[in-house]
């Protein structure tokens, strides 16, 4: 089968490193993939360094009609079997090539669990396409809002275990100058959904019972300049270290005594995915796709979101309790193993993938 992946994102996230695991897991199962995506970004980096067939255009946005007929230009030439659109602007390109004179099928995966915009072209938008949701929660929101729910798969994301084997870590604490107390961390893209603003304002009563803790924010956003400026008047700057983008998540999680994660919605979360599989204890929040992977007090802790007394009385809890941290970690791993892997999450877009072409 060859498929043709679409990805519109100048960044680095979730998404895309799911594309590429996804791609390098069809590759081996009788799939040939080829990557379309923006010009020099880090997509188009990694998927050539993993020797995958890989095609930059640049894709002014979702109504480009240049790029929408270069696509189906593409998709009739080289006779794709599928598309798969990974990013909703790749989902209005794939309309308009449709428009443009392609017929052939696609899929598109849907990450995220806010409403359907409204309007005959998001009508028309959702009414060729079969969806792979990453959650439940995503799923009831596009049934909610008029999708056909036999058009709609859930296959949730995947991550791969071997990056958090037994391994070296980073001297954290000698790099950012903590040679004591506890280290809460929080990994992803700042920006308000994400809740680092609640974690930061539940700080002042983290630091009356472990002074020395230190905070990490590790990701990068628009934001990022507002959250340090809430640190500095909550009188927390010092304890609140915000680290950019870092490549090396896994040693980075190693030192870490927990991962908070407060989300005020959520597809599902790869950055907790990859928490549990590093064996983290973790909070999150009980919003979208997160109950699905968190039982609370199970393998982690869940709190309302946008509650940052909650959320430090939940982080206090395991910082306390040596005995129940340990249990969370170890049962967290054990749900990662058990329902989030690489190979649950290519084995099941390969079925949906199937159950599209023999339709």
């Amino acid at each position: 089968m060859e498929v043709l992946h679409i990805n519109t994102e100048r960044g680095w996230g979730g998404g895309e490193q799911q594309l590429l695991y996804l791609t390098e897991g069809l590759e081996g199962r009788d799939c040939h993939c080829t990557v379309l995506c923006q010009p020099e970004v880090p997509l188009a980096k990694r998927s050539r360094e993993r020797e995958l067939k890989t095609i930059e255009l640049k894709m002014r946005g979702e109504w480009d009609l240049w790029a929408a007929l270069r696509i189906a230009q593409l998709l009739k030439e080289r006779k794709y079997d599928l598309v798969h659109l990974h990013t909703s602007h790749a989902h209005t390109l794939g309309l308009l090539a449709r428009l443009r004179g392609w017929r052939g099928k696609g899929v598109v995966s849907r990450r995220v669990t806010f409403r359907l915009r409204k309007g005959p072209i998001n009508k028309l938008k959702y009414r060729y396409f079969t969806y792979i949701c990453i959650s439940q929660a995503v799923r009831d929101v596009l049934i909610a809002d008029g999708v056909a729910p036999e058009k709609i798969n859930v296959v949730y994301s995947g991550i791969d275990l071997g990056r958090f084997e037994s391994g070296g870590t980073v001297n954290i604490r000698r790099e950012l100058g903590i040679p004591e107390g506890k280290i809460i961390g929080n990994i992803g893209h700042i920006a308000g959904h994400k809740g680092q603003r609640d974690l930061i304002e539940a700080t002042p009563q983290i630091l009356r019972v472990f002074p020395d803790a230190s905070i990490l924010i590790i990701g990068e956003g628009k934001l990022r300049r507002n959250l340090e400026r809430l640190a500095e008047d909550l009188g927390v700057k010092n304890r609140v270290i915000f680290m950019g983008f870092r490549n090396d998540i896994p040693s980075l999680l190693r030192s870490m005594d927990i991962f908070v994660y407060p989300s005020h919605w959520e597809g599902l979360g790869t950055s907790l995915l990859d928490a549990m599989a590093a064996e983290v204890p973790v909070v999150a929040t009980n919003t979208g796709g997160i109950p699905e992977v968190i039982s609370d007090r199970v393998n982690g802790m869940l709190v309302s979101p946008r509650g940052p007394k909650a959320l430090a009385k939940a982080v206090l809890t395991i910082l306390q309790n040596d005995d129940l941290a340990k249990k969370l970690a170890r049962a967290g791993r054990g749900t990662v193993k058990e329902k989030f892997t690489v190979d649950r999450m290519v084995e099941g877009t390969l079925e949906v993938y199937r159950k599209v072409m023999a339709n």
